[in-house]
């Protein structure tokens, strides 16, 4: 093995020690920030036996570690959800699974729950924050009418950009205490305005994407 060949698997190891280092460290931001609202809670005097904040404490850790999904989720979904549950604008919990599933196809998807309020005896909302890095498996999956040739210049742009948004996931609960709707949105808008610059660019992004400005899968937005 030459001295290149060595020094280059020194740096991929370093590479996958500071990845693996940056994960632990935001899955330990993740668990303060639940600790933190766990805190509001308490001082908000919030019941301990509050079970719809505690569904919506659980949302958020089958979202933020996705694998393997569909068994946390259908675990979840069966004690604390109703089997016909709205989500956006389709029914039940495989409208969740279509929804998380694009997620995939960015880079270094973190979702960071930052408030939760209640706003009425049976609903709550939660503001949150996602990042993700727009890949080559996000142009081919998200954007595929972006590769055509005409398209180069603005795939250069799009391509390893980082954006992060703001959302909001609103929750309702029923008479039988089960979760009959749940409304999620985050504005990807403004971040791709703000990376592209132009209208122009932004309207033919999200023209033919697969999904919205809303960030939400197209099968499920509202035409």
């Amino acid at each position: 093995m030459t001295c290149h060949e060595t020094q280059q698997r020194h740096e991929h190891g370093k590479e996958r020690l500071v990845t693996g280092l940056d994960n632990a460290i935001q899955h330990l931001r993740d668990e303060i920030k639940m600790l933190e609202l766990h805190h509001i809670r308490v001082n908000a005097s919030i019941p301990a036996a509050d079970d719809q904040w505690d569904t919506v404490m659980g949302y958020f850790r089958v979202v933020r570690h996705r694998l393997p999904l569909a068994v946390d989720l259908l675990r979840f979904a069966s004690k604390s959800m109703a089997s016909d549950v709205v989500f956006n604008s389709e029914y039940g919990i495989e409208a969740m699974v279509r929804s998380w599933y694009f997620l995939h196809w960015f880079g270094d998807v973190n979702e960071q729950l930052e408030n939760v309020i209640r706003i009425a005896k049976h609903s709550m909302v939660a503001t949150t924050r996602i990042s993700v890095t727009i890949t080559q498996q996000t142009l081919i999956n998200v954007f595929p009418h972006l590769l055509r040739d005409g398209d180069f210049a603005l795939r250069s742009k799009l391509l390893g950009q980082r954006i992060t948004m703001r959302g909001s996931t609103f929750f309702e609960w029923g008479s039988n205490e089960r979760v009959t709707s749940v409304i999620a949105q985050s504005d990807m808008l403004s971040p791709m305005l703000h990376l592209l610059a132009n209208w122009k660019d932004v309207a033919w992004v999200f023209e033919r994407a697969m999904i919205s400005p809303d960030f939400q899968w197209r099968s499920m937005c509202t035409t």
